[in-house]
């Protein structure tokens, strides 16, 4: 994924290449997850997220505008200017990060953690969270597929 990002007379090409894509079925929708392994602590593992996540949110917008425009499904000026129709919804995206590294993780796990500012601004900055799971403290957690619950036990054995 990857996007080009402009403000004043400065352009950023913004690329993220995930370890895993995928869409499950939720209901009649579906949940996008973004999956990323790490093997070492990453201290920007907030940003790297929400990074990822923004570029799908902005290519599952930028196919909804341009359905919407071909078809000419705007109702109002808003809709117009937006691209987005009223009831317009992107699907969520969830993204995880798988990390097997052998010590424990002691890197932020939301944005606000690696932002310097002032306890009384922290209200206003938005925090972007990060969904961690820790393969190293695997033993507290219980799987339906009994092959997996298995594994994982026998992985922390060694």
């Amino acid at each position: 994924m990857s996007s080009v990002i402009k403000f004043n007379n400065h352009a950023e090409t913004v690329q993220r290449i995930l370890d895993v894509v995928r869409k499950t079925a939720n209901g009649t929708d579906f949940i996008i997850w973004s999956l990323e392994n790490q093997k070492k602590i990453h201290y920007s593992m907030p940003l790297r997220h929400m990074i990822a996540d923004a570029l799908i949110y902005l290519k599952e917008y930028n196919e909804l505008s341009a359905k919407n425009k071909r078809e000419k499904s705007y109702s109002s000026s808003g809709e117009f200017l937006s691209g987005l129709t009223k009831t317009d919804r992107l699907h969520p995206v969830i993204g995880l990060c798988i990390y097997y590294g052998e010590e424990e993780w002691d890197g932020p796990t939301n944005l606000v953690d690696m932002i310097q500012v002032t306890e009384d601004l922290k209200p206003m900055v938005s925090d972007y969270k990060m969904n961690l799971l820790q393969i190293r403290s695997s033993e507290h957690f219980h799987f339906q597929n009994i092959d997996v619950q298995s594994w994982l036990q026998e992985s922390t054995q060694q």
